[in-house]
């Protein structure tokens, strides 16, 4: 057998590949088409499909947020009701369901509704249980909730636990309360604080607002609508700090102030200096009821304390005494006893002295019932401020 040239062989083989013609570019476009087709229509697929299963997440994140909707509403219907029936029960006879109906109405209600119900709990109720089951639930936070707390704290005929509780809802140091007064705007006028706007009170030429505010950075602004050339003038005062704006009503009928920083301290001696100026208005309530029996009353000034009506209605008294023999002689008691300790009611003993003249009036209905513990209606620290505003202004410091 002839032996195999493998060489010669390969060499033949690469000569007739070499002498083959190149292929035609429409044959290497047809198959660069090809592929590229293939490409796109797997590249096409594969967006169809993500577009395809992002619109089912879409839809399924809709259903999910319709369901907690759904949920959220019947949870607010369903506690919606339960508030509406557990409200009667505020107004119960027995203290215990008092206390039981306030209980349930924190756990299942929340709201601005709410906050007032329980701030007129905290502050009316006769039962010390049910207004503790109320104080818990005012938050500082809200301006006529935290007016409340400090009311309740600096009310010494009180008991002590209750007056702790309300202290221990708020912090002398982080809350302050801001007064503003705007005079001159004959149509209307507004005022933003914090980029909210905060309700004013209208009376006579002044619109006037008071409320709570964390202490610290403020920015506030103020707009008066009236005549054209109308002036203006507003205060902003935290008892500490006062700022005063001023202005004329421009021609479209407006005027109006930047953005203005208000820097609000807290409130400070409030509590204390409002227990004080309660005990003088408890005096001065006594002295008012022995001024209104004299055939001629004796001229009070209207930011006088206890120490100085004192000595001007027992002149009176003296001078001038009441027809009713038996009111004489209760209205020498009130004066003899409130003489004895006018000087220690601005001071830490003002609730021991107010307790001896209270033990002393106890057989007299009228002077008693301004006493804590008998039974009658005690007036708050801003109750007795709208009677005694220059009283009020002299001693209470703070807000």
């Amino acid at each position: 057998m002839a032996q195999v040239n493998w060489t010669e062989l390969l060499y033949r083989q690469l000569k007739r590949e070499l002498g083959r013609p190149s292929p035609d570019w429409w044959q290497r476009s047809a198959t660069i088409a090809s592929i590229l087709s293939s490409i796109v229509i797997a590249g096409v697929g594969l967006l169809l499909t993500k577009s395809f299963q992002n619109a089912q997440l879409e839809i399924t994140k809709a259903q999910f947020e319709a369901a907690k909707v759904k949920n959220e509403d019947d949870r607010k219907g369903q506690a919606a009701k339960l508030a509406a029936d557990l409200i009667p029960h505020l107004f119960s006879e027995s203290p215990e369901s008092r206390e039981f109906a306030t209980d349930l109405l924190k756990q299942v209600w929340r709201g601005p509704e709410l906050d007032e119900i329980l701030r007129v709990v905290a502050k009316k109720d006769k039962s010390t249980n049910v207004r503790k089951a109320a104080i818990p639930a005012l938050s500082s936070n809200n301006p006529a909730a935290a007016q409340t707390l400090a009311e309740i704290a600096a009310d010494t005929s009180r008991p002590t636990d209750e007056r702790a509780l309300a202290l221990s809802r708020i912090s002398s140091s982080n809350l302050a309360r801001v007064t503003a007064r705007i005079v001159g705007a004959s149509r209307s006028a507004s005022f933003i604080w914090d980029g909210a706007l905060v309700p004013l009170v209208h009376r006579g030429d002044q619109y006037k607002a008071d409320f709570q505010s964390p202490t610290g950075r403020h920015i506030y602004s103020i707009a008066v609508f009236g005549s054209p050339g109308d002036a203006w003038k507003a205060t902003l005062t935290d008892g500490k700090e006062t700022q005063n704006q001023s202005g004329h009503v421009s021609p479209g009928g407006i005027g109006v102030t930047s953005d203005t920083l208000f820097y609000t301290a807290g409130l400070g001696n409030y509590v204390e200096t409002g227990s004080q100026f309660l005990r003088q208005a408890w005096c001065r309530d006594l002295l008012s009821v022995v001024n209104k029996s004299l055939t001629v009353a004796a001229s009070i000034p209207a930011d006088a304390e206890c120490s100085t009506v004192v000595p001007l209605v027992e002149a009176a008294l003296a001078k001038s005494p009441p027809v009713d023999q038996k009111v004489n002689d209760r209205d020498r008691l009130v004066v003899s006893q409130l003489k004895a300790v006018m000087s220690e009611l601005s001071g830490e003993s003002s609730l021991t002295a107010q307790t001896r003249v209270c033990d002393a009036l106890k057989d007299q209905l009228v002077g008693h019932s301004f006493c804590p513990g008998s039974g009658g209606i005690l007036k708050t620290v801003e109750e007795q401020r709208r009677t005694y505003p220059d009283l009020y202004r002299k001693i209470v410091k703070g807000p």
